[in-house]
């Protein structure tokens, strides 16, 4: 389950956007609980004027999830075709983090690109345990 994510220098949208999905607790909504206590929306939608960035918002999900498969799959696989704008095609930085709950972990996923150069990739993740703090480190890869 998704728990909250961002991104930067991606389409429309120069500064950092943030997408959470933790709820506040609510009878009256529908709601999946997580294994910190937090209770996430089962359900969200992208509301906005025409031209607004929704579909820019969109394209993140898209865009990630691209991503993580085609990394997955080849990691000698060029990035010249890495299907994203910056904002007005600029050459700085773009970030994005994805925070999400999955087998009694949350993970904390981190991706930093210039120029389709891969600057940081990590993955990390803490488990709950009870009276104590239990955290790791999963992989970074990255080169500058």
């Amino acid at each position: 389950m998704l728990r909250k994510v961002s991104f930067s220098n991606f389409y429309s949208f120069e500064k950092k956007q943030e997408i959470g999905f933790l709820a506040k607790k609510k009878t009256s909504y529908s709601y999946a609980n997580t294994i910190s206590g937090d209770q996430i929306t089962e359900i969200a939608s992208v509301i906005g004027a025409n031209a607004s960035g929704k579909t820019n918002v969109m394209r993140f999900f898209s865009f990630i999830s691209y991503f993580v498969c085609m990394s997955n799959k080849n990691e000698s696989a060029s990035l010249n075709n890495i299907p994203f704008n910056t904002f007005y095609n600029n050459n700085k930085v773009s970030d994005f983090y994805v925070e999400y709950e999955s087998n009694n972990k949350i993970y904390f996923y981190s991706l930093s690109i210039k120029e389709n150069i891969v600057l940081k990739e990590a993955l990390m993740f803490k488990t709950k345990v009870k009276n104590a703090k239990n955290a790791g480190y999963l992989c970074e890869k990255g080169t500058k």
